[in-house]
């Protein structure tokens, strides 16, 4: 792929104009590929998967990840999972309940087990109910409130 093919495909999905005039003062679509982050293609990807062929994965942190899966979950097999902090985590299994296989649990703090719980109560067996504390508890069960078994005596 030329720049000026790439700059053509951007204007097509109405990409923002700092975007666009960023790639034209690049060199070459390699320069592009080359000094673009990780959050760049996460959002490329997520609403052109088809450029994935031109995207430098290492690039990708956790967030990058997380955003990326939960709308284009075909490119998993790419994702350095280690990268993927509770946050990300918590994010991503909310709707892409099947890369759980893959969660370092341990990573995830109560605010974490609070907002994943809420969405996706199946994974309370991995929760370690001690990391929350009042207001995740108060979070958790306005909407799941049979974890209220869980919870310490001194917070309810």
């Amino acid at each position: 792929m030329t720049k000026e093919e790439f700059i053509t495909l951007l204007k097509e999905i109405e990409a923002c104009q700092p975007a666009i005039d960023w790639c034209q003062d690049q060199h070459s679509f390699e320069d592009i590929q080359k000094c673009s982050k990780g959050r760049w293609w996460s959002w490329l990807l997520q609403a052109q998967p088809q450029f994935a062929e031109h995207c430098d994965w290492g690039k990708l942190n956790g967030d990058d990840w997380s955003f990326l899966l939960r709308k284009q979950p075909q490119f998993a097999d790419n994702c350095d999972w280690g990268k993927l902090d509770g946050d990300d985590w918590s994010y991503l299994l909310q709707t892409q309940p099947q890369f759980a296989e893959h969660c370092d649990w341990e990573k995830l703090d109560g605010d974490d087990w609070s907002y994943l719980l809420r969405e996706q109560p199946q994974f309370a067996e991995h929760c370690d109910w001690g990391k929350l504390d009042g207001y995740d508890w108060y979070w958790l069960l306005q909407k799941q409130p049979q974890f209220a078994e869980h919870k310490p005596q001194q917070e309810k």
